[in-house]
């Protein structure tokens, strides 16, 4: 995964399916056309296994890295996880809930940018 972000890279391998289900909640121009509701007392990720889904078959690394630099900032979801998700979190789940939505400096050498 760490050489996806190479440019002379042209594939991607290993166990994906975490982040590809990420990217599918996070990503509106990633996902499938058709996104299933979330189901009580189920992962997250299971939503994603429903029949007619399309599910992304190859591995084309310059089709996903178009597609991200394309993206406009109203096409990603900004939160950590919606509300109907976060109600049904044990408490141990949330805790430092409070710092997961901060606005903090990134410094990266000689540049500070408020992320």
């Amino acid at each position: 995964m760490c050489s996806a972000t190479d440019y002379k890279i042209k594939s991607i391998g290993g166990m994906c399916i975490l982040i590809q289900m990420w990217a599918w909640e996070r990503c509106t121009t990633l996902a499938p056309k058709r996104t299933p509701p979330i189901m009580e007392n189920k992962p997250l990720g299971h939503r994603w296994l429903r029949r007619g889904n399309q599910h992304i078959g190859n591995d084309d690394l310059i089709v996903f890295r178009r597609k991200l630099d394309m993206m406009k900032r109203h096409e990603f979801v900004w939160e950590p996880y919606p509300a109907t998700v976060m109600s049904m979190l044990p408490p141990i789940c949330l805790v430092g809930s409070v710092a997961w939505c901060v606005m903090v400096p990134l410094i990266c050498f000689h540049v500070v940018e408020w992320h």
